[in-house]
C-alpha cells in the first residue's frame, strides 16, 4: 500500500525519522523543499506500508518523471523493514505504476578505497538484481559524484521505444539534465558526464 506523503500525514514523524537515519546531513534535503515537491504533479513523494503486517511502515521514495523517464531522487527502506525483499518490492511497484518508462536512480560510484566499498557494492548488486544496469554516466553536485544506473523496460510497443531511445547516453544524458533542471532547484542540479570508475 502507498501513500502520498504530506507534512500533516500521521505518518510524517515515521518519514522524518528515516530521512535523517538513511541520508548523511549533506544529502539531506531541507523539509521545505520536500513539501514543495510533493505538490507538483511531476514529482511522487510516496510512503509505502505492508498491508500484510498490520500497514507497517516500509519505506519512501522521492520521484520526478517525464513522459518516459522516471528519475528515483531517493529510494529509503526503514530499518525494521531491512533485508525483507521490501526494496524490491518498491521497485517493482515503480515499474508498474510507470511500465513505458525507463527508470535512473544514482548510487555511490565503486572507488575501492572508500570507506564504506563494500556497501556500495551490495548496493550495486541489489539494483542489479532488480535489473539495473551501469551506464557509465555520473553526477556530480558540487565535487559529489554519483553513478547513474538505469533500468529499461523490455516489453513496449514499437519494439521497445524506450528502451532503445536511452541505450543512446548522450539521449540519456540530455533528457536527465532536463528532467532535472525543472526541479528549479538549483541544489538539485548536477552536472553529469561520461566517466570511469577509479
Amino acid at each position: 500500500m502507498t501513500l502520498p506523503v504530506r507534512r500533516f500525514s500521521h505518518f510524517y514523524p515515521q518519514v522524518r525519522a528515516l530521512l535523517t537515519e538513511a541520508f548523511p546531513s549533506s544529502e539531506l534535503v531541507p523539509e521545505w523543499v520536500l513539501n514543495t515537491f510533493a505538490l507538483r504533479r511531476s514529482i511522487d513523494f510516496l510512503a509505502y506500508f505492508d498491508p500484510a503486517q498490520e500497514s507497517s511502515f516500509c519505506g519512501i521514495t522521492l520521484t520526478i518523471h517525464s513522459e518516459d523517464l522516471l528519475f528515483v531522487i531517493f529510494l529509503a527502506t526503514d530499518r525494521s523493514a531491512r533485508s525483507k525483499g521490501y526494496g524490491s518490492r518498491i521497485l517493482s511497484q515503480l515499474k508498474e505504476h510507470y511500465p513505458e518508462h525507463a527508470i535512473a536512480l544514482e548510487i555511490e560510484p565503486m572507488l575501492r578505497d572508500a570507506e564504506n566499498f563494500h556497501q556500495r557494492e551490495r548496493r550495486l548488486a541489489f539494483y542489479q538484481r532488480n535489473g539495473f544496469d551501469e551506464t557509465g554516466l555520473f553526477t556530480n553536485y558540487e565535487g559529489e559524484n554519483y553513478e547513474i544506473l538505469l533500468y529499461l523496460p523490455a516489453l513496449l510497443p514499437d519494439e521497445g521505444a524506450t528502451a532503445q531511445r536511452y541505450k543512446d547516453l548522450g539521449v540519456l544524458c540530455g533528457a536527465l539534465e532536463e528532467l532535472l533542471s525543472s526541479l528549479t532547484m538549483p541544489v538539485f542540479i548536477p552536472t553529469i558526464h561520461v566517466g570511469m570508475r577509479e
